[in-house]
């Protein structure tokens, strides 16, 4: 089911699509973070397959993508206080249009 990232805490535990351009990217050792943009705002893709994030690593931004995973809630500490968020973890991913490639 292809959603927009304003409806991405509507859908834990659901497999969806999400498609729209690369904001920026975060290589971490073993993981890697994809933050898409669409016309709704943001979402974060979390990839850990090692051939994909050398894929991740070719994409600039600007370029179009389409992902599907499942959306995972993750609890985290920032400043003293807990705070979750809603990621996309990556199962397929799609190239749709390079940036400049006009």
């Amino acid at each position: 089911m292809r959603i927009l990232s304003h409806e991405i805490p509507s859908a834990v535990g659901q497999t969806v699509t999400v498609a729209g351009w690369v904001h920026r990217r975060r290589r971490l050792a073993a993981v890697s973070f994809l933050i898409l943009r669409d016309r709704s705002g943001l979402s974060q893709i979390v990839v850990k397959a090692p051939e994909t994030q050398a894929q991740l690593d070719e994409l600039g931004e600007e370029t179009v993508v389409q992902v599907t995973g499942t959306l995972q809630r993750r609890f985290f500490r920032v400043a003293g206080a807990n705070v979750s968020r809603v990621e996309v973890e990556l199962t397929q991913g799609r190239l749709i249009r390079r940036a400049g490639s006009g």
